[in-house]
């Protein structure tokens, strides 16, 4: 039971690679420079099912363009986050 009670609580993290590491793929670059928000939405879905504390982005330092766009999209996800929580109940 002790073992049960430790699993059950211990925190739990989502690891996202964006690298790229495979030859000939294109296909993280492609989504961080022109769709971030879809990134952040299936990082935010997965999270969420997960019951996730964090995410973790890992992007190659190559991308420093796409990290700054994708950087932008977290900011604005959060932006609205926080607003729609200081709305108030209807």
């Amino acid at each position: 039971m002790r073992v049960l009670f430790f699993c059950y609580f211990r925190p739990k993290y989502l690891c996202v690679n964006a690298d790229e590491g495979e030859p000939g793929t294109c296909k993280d670059r492609e989504i961080m420079r022109h769709d971030p928000h879809a990134l952040v939405e299936g990082c935010l879905v997965a999270g969420v099912g997960n019951d996730a504390q964090a995410a973790y982005i890992y992007i190659r330092g190559e991308f420093y363009n796409e990290a700054c766009i994708l950087q932008q999209a977290i900011n604005e996800v959060i932006f609205r986050l926080r607003f729609l929580k200081s709305l108030p109940a209807i």
